[in-house]
């Protein structure tokens, strides 16, 4: 709100106020409230309470389901159908005029299309907009904003695209179980590359109590077999811990499985505790 002169108002009298508010990119119900400060004994301050209905200047909408993690080394493309809304004296500006503002390449794809709402007074254009998230090895989270601009350079929309690159090495299954005598026989882990390069393993070591692990690490391949096997007679009372798996492959040098052994008496566990990589 603009500030206001002092200004004298006779009993019975009125003045008017102009309020003006300011959305920006947010959109939904908004409400604003402007403190007014006066002389007056009963009260001296009055709130002018205004409120909104903001549609939103751009709009983000992903095509299809979530594919899940990226691939190591792979990239993916994604759309979005990006909605833009005004009203009949401030129509949505023209696709061809809007930027993309992005580390990521983005791209127009296909015509916009355009509807009215006659009873709401809304405008609204539409178009395909399509992302390549990039290819990387390195596993983990990544986020990187997409914002829309206006022929002005204002950002008019904006979105914070989000995914994750899985693990190069996967191991399978994450954890062991021993529950039973039958299985101190042996227990099964396959170490899987995701980018198809070749790896060696170097080592595989616990710390769990008579639990030995052996593997096939004599030459590099994309698979790789491992054993985990509790020697001696009978089992202890129950414990749990991880199997450290060391590699060769330059993106991830250490891989992870959960181990949980059960003592006599104790309750079955049907999933051990994933273990961190």
């Amino acid at each position: 709100m603009a500030p206001i002169a002092a200004t004298t108002v006779e009993p019975g009298q009125s003045i008017a106020v102009a309020v003006t508010v300011k959305i920006g990119l947010a959109a939904g119900h908004v409400i604003h409230v402007a403190a007014i400060e006066t002389e007056g004994d009963e009260d001296p301050v009055v709130d002018l309470i205004t409120t909104v209905t903001a549609h939103a200047r751009v709009t983000f909408e992903e095509s299809g389901s979530v594919a899940g993690p990226l691939e190591p080394g792979h990239s993916r493309r994604v759309e979005y159908r990006v909605r833009s809304f005004g009203v009949e004296g401030n129509p949505p500006p023209p696709f061809d005029e809007l930027a993309i503002r992005s580390g990521l390449a983005a791209e127009w794809v296909g015509l916009s299309s355009s509807s009215r709402d006659a009873d709401a007074g809304l405008v609204e254009s539409g178009r395909t907009l399509a992302v390549t998230l990039p290819a990387s090895n390195e596993p983990g989270p990544r986020s990187m904003p997409l914002e829309i601009l206006d022929g002005g350079g204002a950002v008019i929309g904006r979105r914070w695209i989000v995914w994750e690159v899985a693990s190069a090495l996967q191991a399978s299954p994450a954890g062991l179980v021993f529950t039973t005598d039958a299985q101190a026989a042996g227990l099964k882990v396959t170490v899987r590359c995701r980018d198809g390069r070749p790896f060696r393993i170097a080592s595989a070591t616990t710390g769990v109590d008579r639990l030995l692990v052996l593997c096939d690490r004599e030459d590099a391949r994309q698979v790789h077999s491992l054993t985990a096997r509790l020697e001696g007679p009978g089992r202890p009372a129950s414990r749990s811990g991880e199997i450290v798996i060391r590699t060769d492959h330059p993106d991830q040098p250490v891989v992870k499985v959960a181990v949980y052994v059960a003592g006599r008496g104790a309750a079955t566990v049907q999933d051990a505790p994933e273990a961190s990589r």
